[in-house]
């Protein structure tokens, strides 16, 4: 019931972007994640994530994102993500959620090619076999960005 209500408001998010005036799409490929971002206003941009650790720990995740000097070669951004963990971990089971706060910088290399760093301390709750497990990380993303539109 938690998943089916986590992607329907992904979903949503998505698409309510996806109907705004200003739009600017990138692919994401960083380390172990691949995205979608789309920037709808000047400022804002809505973004879903997939990461696969390749040790049975996947995330998928929707984020935005303020940008404080969107025209500049160095944007600065800001803002939260939320996501569903899934595990498979040596003996270990189970799912969880992660919310986080991230500050970031992204570098446009070129009008279509940029590369971004963000740093985000994130709350993480782990459920395994009627357990729960809460505590925090501190996460860091770096990736390039391909705007294709």
């Amino acid at each position: 019931m938690r998943r089916v209500f986590f992607w329907r408001i992904s979903v949503v998010l998505f698409l309510s972007s996806v109907t705004m005036a200003r739009a600017e799409m990138a692919v994401g490929l960083g380390y172990p994640t691949v995205s979608l971002k789309y920037d709808f206003l000047e400022n804002v941009a809505a973004e879903l994530k997939y990461a696969d650790t390749g040790e049975g720990i996947r995330v998928f995740a929707t984020r935005g994102s303020w940008k404080f000097n969107p025209k500049g070669k160095y944007e600065t951004f800001a803002g939260a993500e939320i996501g569903q963990i899934k595990f498979d971990y040596e003996d270990t089971q189970g799912d969880g959620l992660e919310f986080s706060l991230f500050i970031g910088k992204e570098y446009r290399i070129r009008s279509w090619l940029g590369f971004a760093f963000d740093i985000a301390p994130t709350l993480i709750r782990l459920n395994s076999s009627g357990k729960n497990n809460t505590g925090f990380e501190l996460v860091a993303n770096v990736g390039f960005y391909w705007y294709v539109f």
